[in-house]
């Protein structure tokens, strides 16, 4: 609603469907403080489905079992990631991908995002991420430097905390940790501030 009716049009302009675990790009417009969109779409976990008979147009939203489930949630977290990598963007902000009306499991749909989002090589303290915040400078980094997941039910929010804290080497930090890092040279909130004023003064309104 936020973005506008633009916003579907463009994906409408693109293709009249999107095939599970696939990537859609495009531009943000006006109405967001962002530079592109990726649209993603994952089918819904079985585990969430109506044991009654349903009309198959209703049916094949419905993943055949939990594995093409996981599968397609992988595909499309991936997706998303090479996509917002090969735009050349540092930052990425995503809902918990399949814990909506997705109706995967809140624990499942937790364990595969951080599988790919913190893979076992990435930064594992704030201090570490904000060092290599810098290195992600280079022209070749293909690595975002801040990915931001959000929320809306405190269940699903609960079930992310244990799958990170379980093994994974992940530590909490308190958000004015992460503010403190440095982002190309800037603390969080400058870097964040700046690059919306470079925004909204490229932003031509019509």
């Amino acid at each position: 609603e936020r973005a506008g009716p633009e916003l579907l049009e463009a994906c409408r302009a693109q293709a009249s469907s999107l095939p599970f675990g696939t990537v859609l790009v495009t531009a943000a417009g006006c109405q967001l403080k962002a530079r592109h969109v990726l649209h993603t779409t994952v089918p819904r976990h079985p585990d969430s489905r109506d044991p009654r008979p349903m009309p198959p147009e209703r049916a094949a939203d419905f993943a055949v079992d939990s594995v093409e489930a996981e599968k397609m949630l992988r595909q499309s977290l991936s997706g998303a990631l090479g996509c917002a990598a090969s735009l050349g963007a540092e930052t990425l902000c995503c809902p918990a991908i399949g814990c909506g009306c997705g109706g995967y499991p809140a624990e499942a749909a937790a364990r595969i995002a951080l599988e790919v989002l913190a893979p076992p090589d990435l930064p594992r303290d704030c201090r570490d991420a904000g060092e290599t915040s810098e290195s992600r400078q280079q022209p070749d980094e293909k690595s975002l430097s801040y990915i931001e997941v959000r929320f809306w039910d405190h269940g699903v929010l609960a079930a992310w905390m244990r799958e990170a804290s379980c093994g994974r080497g992940l530590v909490e930090c308190e958000e004015t940790e992460v503010q403190e890092q440095l982002w190309s040279g800037q603390s969080l909130a400058t870097w964040s501030a700046r690059k919306q004023q470079a925004e909204e003064a490229s932003c031509v309104l019509l």
